[in-house]
């Protein structure tokens, strides 16, 4: 990593901290803002580090980073403020799949968790076949965020047994979604309905997305692209070659433009 690089992160995260030292409220508001200054001072802290050996290693950490902050959200945090009576609200189940039917929008981290976990655990040879014809398939709707929601293609990494095959790299979107109303998440894509309104638990949805929030803040604040992207394409786009796509990413090129979803 650039020195001018490591410098200007170093700045931002120190600031961050002494903010983060002076947080003590417990309302609502104070726990988000901390949560969300806790990852963005996580990644900072990443690009200040010299120890990494490649950009690769870098981001792929970085990714790890935001979804295990997520997880420790949700799993020490969330349940402070949401009870077990409305957590009981929720419908989603292993094997239900009725939300992975259609090309998701997510974060570049989000996208760079997925492509690292398949690259760690030797699923290219798998994955890549599929990826290739899935990018095909949903080319007709140019990432246009509008028209990607007419778009019912199963995500590729959903298996035949209706099981996400990454679920423990999956994105934040992936985590943070959950239905009070499967009949409806069914009804939707039987019908193809186009606004896919569901009735969603939003608060547990803004607890998962705490995190997040930081991250993206962090890396708008170094002045990296943050745009949201196409997941399939995108994954496929970083496995024709991880570190050549994320070193451009990072050295300020335009390189996820051809996945960026368009509003």
């Amino acid at each position: 990593m650039k020195r001018a690089v490591r410098k200007r992160a170093g700045k931002l995260r120190a600031k961050a901290l002494k903010s983060l030292g002076k947080s003590k409220g417990s309302d609502l508001q104070s726990v988000s803002n901390r949560e969300s200054q806790a990852q963005y001072s996580e990644v900072l802290a990443l690009f200040e580090s010299p120890t990494h050996e490649n950009i690769g290693e870098l981001v792929s950490e970085m990714a790890r980073s935001l979804m295990q902050g997520t997880r420790q959200t949700a799993e020490e945090v969330a349940p402070g403020f949401i009870s077990e009576t409305d957590l009981g609200k929720i419908e989603c189940s292993t094997g239900c799949s009725w939300c992975c039917r259609q090309p998701l929008q997510v974060s570049i981290l989000g996208a760079i968790s997925v492509a690292a976990y398949i690259l760690e655990n030797g699923l290219e040879d798998h994955y890549s076949p599929l990826l290739e014809s899935y990018v095909q398939t949903i080319a007709p709707y140019e990432n246009d965020y509008l028209r990607l929601k007419e778009c019912f293609e199963r995500c590729p990494f959903l298996g035949s047994d209706d099981r996400c095959g990454v679920y423990q790299a999956r994105p934040v979107v992936c985590r943070a979604f959950h239905s009070t109303d499967k009949a409806c998440c069914e009804r939707v894509i039987v019908e193809r309905s186009k606004d896919r309104n569901i009735p969603m638990f939003s608060r547990y949805f803004g607890f998962i997305g705490m995190r997040l929030s930081g991250a993206r803040q962090a890396l708008k604040d170094m002045g990296f692209d943050d745009r949201p992207v196409v997941l399939g394409a995108a994954v496929k786009l970083l496995l024709d070659d991880f570190e050549g796509v994320t070193e451009k990413w990072l050295d300020g090129e335009d390189v996820f433009e051809e996945v960026a979803v368009v509003s």
